[in-house]
């Protein structure tokens, strides 16, 4: 349900750290649908698949910085702490 969440959150935190679904390669779409009560059966359809949630990031204003080396983890950053300028459209590094 962590889509879900982000997709309410109201507050807008600088990072976000949030699981998805890596069995659900890029450019694949895939949102579970939202039931407060779901509980995981044990199939490949569970989460979010990255792509899904790198395309609510970008409606938030988010940026994915990296994911983890288990393919489980995304890590997102407010667009502008993204960039070194705004204007310049390079990665911060």
């Amino acid at each position: 349900m962590d889509y879900w969440l982000w997709k309410a959150l109201t507050y807008r935190p600088r990072v976000v750290f949030i699981e998805y679904n890596g069995l659900q390669v890029p450019p694949q779409l895939a949102v579970q649908e939202y039931n407060p009560n779901n509980v995981w059966d044990r199939t490949r359809w569970f989460g979010s698949s990255l792509q899904s949630l790198v395309n609510l990031g970008k409606e938030k204003g988010y940026e994915l910085f990296g994911c983890d080396s288990q393919g489980a983890n995304a890590f997102f950053i407010v667009k502008e702490e993204f960039y070194d300028k705004p204007e310049s459209g390079k990665a911060m590094g």
